[in-house]
């Protein structure tokens, strides 16, 4: 009996999640394997992953060099120009086909490496997905088999001891009969899960490049926490800031809303308040609601005649009459809209058309929230139910066992007792199963939100580029985040990096652009318009102290911070040798007899002198165990004389100096 409550404990263990860390194993025994483990591997090694990582790297590249070119353009346009065969070109007005260029351009670009980041994440929880579902599966297998072997074993102990009281006559053969059809039936379900069991790790090991079929020991998978309905709203706003489909949905709208816009300011800066007369359909568009699009039209063709209406008619002169046409400039009237003549009329009703589509896309992502949270729920209460069954068959059995020791309880009572609580048991897992089976979906409907929210850590609400946190440098980001309009910045501080710094603000133009931030954090704030710079200025601190100030290129969308922090001490003097000197009177003359003596182990074979940067004596290479005769007056101060320093081929080791405090020599550090 004692090894029956042992089976059924087994089964028990599987509503416990472990978080056992690993202990080195001797031989032979199986490695663990967890399910972080086995989702980080699936990610890593995914080439979809890799190949949009690739992809991200170079969409970076060409937005820095893009950016570029844009301002070259414009400013090459709008310059002087000639070439060496004496072609000149004078400066031109930009028309809107250029304008439109110049000012969406950048921000489509970054859309891009936006759009490719948050596939890039979408492709990493459906990796997280399908490999939790497909490790929860093994998991689930390895534990049955376990549970089933124990209970076949059991069942086999139970067949001999009935079959040798059936010889003392204490036993039935009808009970015989039933425990050879339960261990028949038995044998062949064990042999159909170590089948599934098999085909289930030969899927995982294609999954994580390793073979997992033999060697490791799943643990534990299954969650058991509930998700509060307090935590809904929560898990929804992460989930509409981060699906891919919904960002891409809600990206498509803001360029939309930033091309109406764009077309708007440079219609009205060409035309002034003649763009006034679409001004309520324009407002329409923006704000959602339905266009008559048939006045719309009809008040944009009156528009057009107005910009034109200037160069209408003709004029005299002398007995000449002239179209005024002849007299409109290059980019007069219409001709600045000649070739986008609608530009402002359909950038207003593709905005619209694509309102109502991120309308449809969030209503609809809502809805689907919902619905599997409510499954969730669902299969939660379902699972606990079951497991409060469990309780009551578990207390049942054990009465009835009681009673079967005491002679008042048929065996083929406790053996049917008996499979309805191993039967529960197995269905308690496929429940917990099944509902760790929703949380995978859910996790991967809310882009790991549920992850996030279990594991405690808070939800940020923010996709894409960060700093490198593998740097050991002082790394920026920025990026436009164009479905929200707005810019983000922010910086990355290694934890060991000196000096301190905890916290930053930036400007631009000498203006501060948002609060001072803790360097963890990002600043997020309304996109600007660079005029003629595209700098900002980061400031650093700690605490209240003042750090650094660097000056970053906006159009580099990450790159290493430029600090210049506190000066690192400088190191001591390296000490080459000492030297003697001295001095005599000859001929009436002083002068001067410097020797030296070279530290152990410094290499030097030759040696210059110098004074006031010129070489004594032309600079001869002297060796440095013969002595250097000079007139006393040539260099009268030993602490302004210099000396180079020369191996054994003349080439140059180091400079020094003299101290004639302690008569050293002492290299000079390089700059």
């Amino acid at each position: 009996m004692k090894k029956r409550v042992f089976a059924l404990a087994v089964c028990a263990v599987l509503l416990i999640q472990t978080n056992a860390a690993a202990l080195p194993l001797p031989h032979g025994v199986p490695k663990p394997l967890y399910l972080e483990q086995a989702q980080s591997v699936a990610v890593a090694r995914d080439d979809a992953v890799k190949k949009k990582n690739n992809e991200l790297v170079v969409k970076r590249m060409k937005y820095t060099e893009a950016v570029a070119a844009i301002k070259a353009k414009a400013k090459n346009i709008q310059s002087f120009r000639w070439t060496p065969l004496l072609s000149f070109k004078f400066p031109e007005k930009l028309d809107l086909i250029t304008d439109y260029e110049l000012t969406v351009k950048p921000l489509n670009l970054q859309s891009e490496i936006t759009t490719l980041t948050h596939e890039r994440d979408d492709m990493v929880y459906a990796i997280k997905s399908k490999t939790g579902k497909l490790f929860t599966a093994v998991y689930i297998a390895q534990e049955r088999i376990a549970f089933q072997e124990e209970v076949l074993t059991l069942a086999r102990e139970d067949l001999s001891r009935n079959m040798a009281k059936l010889i003392l006559g204490t036993a039935l053969q009808a009970d015989i009969d039933t425990l050879e059809k339960s261990i028949e039936t038995q044998t062949s379900d064990l042999a159909a899960l170590k089948r599934g069991f098999e085909t289930d790790k030969k899927e995982l090991t294609d999954i994580l490049g390793f073979d997992v079929t033999t060697g490791y020991l799943f643990k534990n998978p299954l969650k058991t926490a509930s998700v509060s309905r307090k935590d809904l709203d929560g898990l929804t706003d992460y989930t509409l800031a981060n699906d891919h489909l919904y960002y891409a949905t809600r990206m498509t709208a803001s360029l939309e809303l930033l091309s109406l816009n764009s077309y708007e300011q440079l219609f009205r800066r060409q035309y002034g308040a003649k763009v006034n007369a679409v001004s309520t359909f324009l407002n329409q568009a923006r704000n959602g609601q339905d266009i008559d699009t048939t006045a719309f039209k009809s008040a944009y063709d009156a528009m057009l005649k107005t910009f034109d209406a200037p160069w209408d008619g003709s004029i005299k002169i002398l007995f000449f009459r002239f179209t005024k046409e002849w007299l409109k400039g290059q980019i007069s009237g219409t001709r600045y809209v000649e070739e986008e003549m609608y530009a402002l009329y359909t950038a207003s009703l593709e905005y619209l058309a694509a309102k109502k589509d991120v309308d449809a896309a969030e209503k609809a992502l809502r809805k689907q929230i919902n619905a599997e949270y409510e499954a969730i729920v669902t299969a939660k209460n379902a699972a606990d139910a079951l497991i409060k069954t469990l309780g009551e068959t578990k207390t049942a059995l054990d009465r009835l066992l009681e009673l079967n020791r005491r002679g008042k309880a048929d065996f083929s009572e406790v053996k049917d007792k008996m499979d309805d609580y191993q039967a529960l048991q197995v269905d308690v897992v496929e429940a917990m199963a099944a509902y760790n089976d929703l949380l995978f979906d859910f996790d991967r409907l809310t882009c790991g939100a549920l992850t996030k929210l279990l594991s405690g850590a808070g939800l940020d609400m923010t996709a894409g580029i960060r700093g490198d946190s593998s740097r050991m440098l002082p790394t920026y980001y920025i990026y436009t985040d164009v479905a929200d309009m707005i810019f983000v910045f922010g910086i990355h501080i290694p934890g060991d990096y000196e000096p301190e710094i905890d916290s930053f603000e930036i400007l631009y133009g000498g203006t501060r652009i948002g609060a001072r931030t803790p360097a963890d954090q990002a600043i997020r704030h309304l996109a600007i318009d660079y005029g003629e710079s595209s700098e900002l200025t980061v400031r650093l601190f700690n605490g209240d102290e003042y750090v650094d100030e660097c000056v970053i290129d906006t159009s580099i969308p990450t790159d290493i911070l430029p600090i210049r922090g506190k000066s690192a001490p400088a190191p001591e003097p390296r000490v080459l040798g000492s030297y003697t000197i001295t001095t005599e009177q000859r001929t009436g003359a002083s002068t001067s007899e410097l020797t030296l003596t070279i530290a152990d182990g410094f290499d030097a074979a030759y040696y210059r002198i110098s004074f006031d940067g010129q070489g004594l004596y032309s600079g001869v290479f002297t060796p440095t165990g013969t002595p250097f005769m000079y007139l006393t007056l040539l260099a009268a101060s030993i602490e302004t004389v210099r000396m180079e320093l020369y191996d054994g081929g003349q080439s140059l080791i180091c400079t020094a100096r003299f101290d004639p405090l302690n008569q050293s020599i002492v290299e000079i550090p390089e700059p």
